[in-house]
């Protein structure tokens, strides 16, 4: 103890993820992939840390120290949802989305508020606690967990819909399935019910200061692993989906007849075996389109309607039978280097699409196929 502090567990718990956010935000923004993604990423850690900060200092008796302290506007714990979508949304768009007033009208209103607060004289500091400890902080729970709720559903289908266009576009899609956002997602739905329950309990029964310690744990681990996570794909360069995907392909629907476009798909499939693209660890269907002499939105309607696919799966499923080919010829060959040789950019990729194309692991296809040579 030094002069009314105090240094306790609950103040070390969460002294580490502060410093290990604020230190991933800084190295954020000088990224120089996804420049608005990280950007917006980087905004949401320093909001984090500031969810943070008023309970790491408080356990450590700063509000007790210097009572002036009180409403310091640290915390903004309704902008972290919007801000999360628009990480969200910057990585799948390359730019934020719309209308960014409308999404950031509730925490610029709870942000001057809290700053009027502070500003107030030492008395009326203490009149408006009493206040807001009643209808304004219920007020401020229930806009957190609505916008949790709405925000994470708006970034649940977003991650959907890149997904599947990903696969209609891209045969490296698997790097840029974003799978950690989407844990990152269920997190954020396991701590949305823990805030619940924190909130119903704190309304019925009322918790003390460090009674809702375990609700800020829980934030300062998925606000850790975000960051990191983050930084992880911070220079991975996300292909941008644009808008209005189904307008060419709704002028292609009307452009050839079946019969023409079942002998373009055929003709084309065939040349990316013969030309071998699929090697090609990053073909897109843009590049291949320009490759056959084609556009790509027929490229694709032709793929989907004849081959019942999209294109990950035709690409992935030409190397995977490469890779099989190359197995049977010389059962000694390396996997993981012959996976790569034939276009996969990585183990989790190749052994997904190998297993999903031949219903087995490359291991058991190799022995099988050994065994009966």
């Amino acid at each position: 103890m030094w002069d009314g502090l105090v240094l306790g567990w609950r103040t070390a718990i969460l002294i580490p993820p502060i410093l290990a956010m604020l230190v991933i935000a800084t190295a954020l923004t000088r990224a120089l992939a996804n420049h608005t993604a990280n950007r917006s990423l980087a905004i949401l850690l320093v909001v984090l840390v500031g969810t943070l900060t008023p309970w790491a200092i408080g356990f450590a008796g700063f509000y007790d120290r210097w009572q002036w302290l009180s409403f310091a506007p640290f915390s903004h714990p309704l902008a972290v949802a919007p801000l999360f979508y628009f990480y969200l949304f910057a990585l799948v768009h390359g730019r934020l989305p719309g209308r960014l007033s409308l999404h950031l009208a509730a925490p610029i209103i709870f942000g001057a508020v809290m700053v009027i607060s502070f500003l107030l004289p030492a008395d009326a500091k203490s009149t408006w606690a009493r206040i807001s400890s009643g209808g304004f902080d219920i007020v401020v729970s229930l806009g957190i967990v609505v916008g949790f709720a709405m925000y994470g559903r708006l970034s649940w289908l977003l991650l959907r819909r890149y997904r599947v266009w990903l696969a209609s576009e891209r045969s490296d899609d698997d790097r840029f399935a974003a799978r950690w956002l989407q844990n990152i997602l269920i997190g954020g739905a396991a701590l949305l019910a823990v805030w619940a329950v924190y909130e119903v309990t704190n309304a019925v029964i009322g918790l003390s200061y460090r009674g809702l310690m375990g609700l800020y744990i829980v934030i300062a681990i998925l606000g850790t692993a975000l960051a990191i996570e983050g930084w992880r794909h911070a220079h991975l360069p996300f292909p941008s989906m644009p808008f209005g995907l189904d307008a060419g392909l709704q002028e292609d629907k009307q452009a050839e007849p079946r019969p023409t476009l079942v002998k373009d798909a055929n003709r084309w499939v065939e040349q990316i075996r013969q030309d071998r693209l699929y090697e090609d660890p990053e073909i897109s269907l843009a590049r291949a389109a320009r490759h056959l002499g084609t556009n790509q939105s027929y490229l694709s309607r032709a793929v989907n309607e004849q081959f019942g696919m999209n294109w990950s799966a035709l690409i992935n499923g030409m190397r995977s039978e490469a890779v099989a080919e190359r197995l049977a010829v010389d059962a000694s060959a390396d996997i993981l280097r012959t996976a790569l040789e034939c276009g996969f950019n990585s183990k989790a990729s190749f052994n997904r699409s190998f297993r999903a194309h031949h219903g087995m692991t490359p291991s058991a296809f190799r022995r099988e196929t050994s065994q009966n040579a």
